[in-house]
């Protein structure tokens, strides 16, 4: 299908259906409001965050990151709050449904076809017209910014109902255009999409790739996003893949990601793309965290490889689901938990195993800044606990290694009148069978010039450890010192994804350990039940049962 982004008509596979969505055939669009920061995150001081970067991580990944961002805007810069007249599309594709008005968040100012939430419409008569559309997005428009702060997602994915606000918006608007109170005074002309796109394949956009394909396995990526423009793209150069298909949910994200990367179809249905790998293949899972369990459980059953990206899960229910796709495939699954692959974070291991009696690691983490509405924060995410903490729970296991049991977890008090939600500026404890016990601290305040910061303290036996920021290893161990610094700041992605990649296309098992994959789940589960039920500490087998008896009862 057409959509007009940035000025252009381009084509792009159409929006794939979800539960509680509507797809419209459109007839015509009013854009009402712009959206900015639409990818979640505001940048301060661009050009010290990018020297810092160069002097930390190097110039050519800061060259790197500086590009991803910079191109951001041509993916998801045009936005807009959305007054849209057309007939709803049943599920084969076919038109002659209701006329109707919809009010649609976060889309692109028009295309052939707009899937929003189906508490956002409303049916019309059939002499409603594009001049009265006009006249319903006038009335919208006075009170459009007012709304801005609950348009910043589409209400598709997030596990939320469109607010009272806004479709008393929508009701109010559509009340006074039919009482001819407005004659769209204050807002453009309507915009008609293109004739001629195909209902038949409307999901799929095959393309001529690109990027010269290998002749080797079929490679599938799910989710298109900045991190993998700008760390799993890198890593495809110089394999045998074949670039088969990348999906994401955002049709102009799916065509224009597929187009950079060189993959001979864009789609925006995550089934579909697993399907049309045609034999064994690999597939990459990089999209919004509570999909990420069921689609690795889909691959996994389809026969494929298939490196997940954090979190591996956000519920009880999703460990159990995936821990079943992994028995029917073992040694099929690996997880994106970079910074074990740090050379400082596997240095550091080595030393903590050779000392005996429990252990204390303390980790300090300055977080990335997010705005209120981004999708971290949305509730069917797993709390933050699951978006980021989850990246140093597993470091904290992978460094105590095979034999460290979590038993407990606890949570500090809730800190009131923070803006990032329920589980900001909160320190949370783990405590081992064997004595051991960790204390994570993940906070929003700090300078955040140099991005997401850690440092990590480790205490055993006569071993003292600190490890500044992936960066730098300094300590003792029985009064002597102990040292060791890479050139740059290393999270570990090149050498993850190279790693798992060479392990696919030489015919090797998955590295990820299954064990640590349990533990790690199970501990991060148990964090966020604290969070969300408000508890101070509990069992950490308890709380995943708790869990997972809480997300049925809100099942049924």
């Amino acid at each position: 299908m057409k959509l007009l982004w940035s000025d252009n008509w381009i084509e792009v596979p159409a929006p794939h259906p979800v539960r509680g969505s509507a797809l419209i055939e459109v007839e015509a669009t009013v854009p009402i409001l712009p959206l900015t920061l639409a990818h979640g995150r505001r940048i301060e001081q661009p050009l010290r965050k990018l020297a810092s970067f160069a002097a930390t991580d190097g110039p050519a990944a800061a060259l790197r990151k500086a590009r991803a961002k910079r191109a951001e805007h041509g993916y998801t810069g045009d936005y807009h709050l959305v007054a849209v007249l057309g007939r709803a599309v049943d599920g084969e594709g076919g038109g002659g449904g209701p006329r109707v008005v919809a009010l649609a968040p976060r889309t692109a100012r028009c295309s052939g076809w707009i899937l929003l939430s189906e508490g956002l419409l409303r049916p019309v008569p059939e002499s409603f017209d594009a001049e009265a559309l006009r006249a319903f997005a006038a009335a919208v428009a006075p009170g459009a910014n007012a709304l801005r702060p609950l348009v910043g997602q589409s209400y598709l994915y997030s596990g939320m109902d469109p607010p009272a606000e806004l479709t008393d918006a929508l009701e109010s608007a559509l009340h006074r255009a039919r009482g001819g109170e407005f004659h769209g005074a204050g807002v453009g002309s309507p915009l008609r999409p293109p004739s001629g796109s195909s209902s038949s394949e409307r999901l799929v956009l095959s393309r001529s790739p690109t990027v010269a394909g290998g002749e080797g396995a079929p490679l599938a990526i799910l989710g298109a996003g900045d991190y993998v423009r700008m760390e799993v793209a890198p890593a495809l150069s110089g394999t045998s893949l074949e670039r088969t298909v990348l999906c994401d949910r955002e049709p102009q994200i799916a065509a224009q990601a597929a187009a950079e990367l060189g993959f001979a179809i864009a789609t925006t249905d995550p089934a579909g793309a697993i399907a049309a790998l045609d034999r064994r293949g690999l597939v990459i899972i990089a999209t919004a965290h509570d999909s990420h369990a069921a689609l690795a459980s889909a691959a996994l059953e389809a026969g494929h490889r298939v490196f997940c990206e954090k979190p591996a899960v956000v519920s009880a229910g999703d460990l159990e689901r995936l821990t079943e796709a992994i028995q029917r495939a073992p040694g099929e699954l690996e997880v994106g938990f970079n910074r074990r692959y740090n050379p400082l974070v596997e240095r550091a291991r080595l030393r903590v195993l050779r000392e005996a009696g429990p252990a204390t690691i303390v980790a300090s983490i300055r977080e990335v800044d997010i705005e209120p509405d981004h999708w971290y924060l949305w509730p069917n995410q797993g709390t933050r606990v699951a978006g980021n903490l989850c990246h140093w729970i597993e470091l904290v296991i992978h460094v105590l290694g095979p034999d460290a049991a979590p038993v407990t977890v606890s949570v500090s008090p809730r800190v009131s009148g923070e803006a990032t939600g329920i589980d900001a500026e909160r320190a949370y404890s783990i405590g081992f069978g064997d004595g051991s016990s960790a204390s994570l601290v993940p906070t929003g305040r700090g300078d955040s010039v140099r991005g997401v910061q850690e440092q990590i303290e480790i205490r055993r036996g006569s071993l003292t450890l600190r490890l500044d920021d992936l960066w730098k290893l300094r300590g003792s161990s029985a009064g002597r010192p102990v040292r060791g610094r890479t050139l740059w700041r290393d999270k570990g992605h090149e050498r993850m994804y190279r790693e798992a990649l060479d392990r696919f296309e030489a015919g090797r098992p998955a590295a990820y350990p299954e064990h640590d994959l349990r533990r790690v789940c199970e501990v991060q589960i148990a964090l966020s039940e604290l969070v969300i039920v408000d508890l101070p500490e509990g069992e950490v087998s308890e709380l995943v049962e708790r869990a997972r008896g809480r997300e049925g009862a809100a099942v049924s």
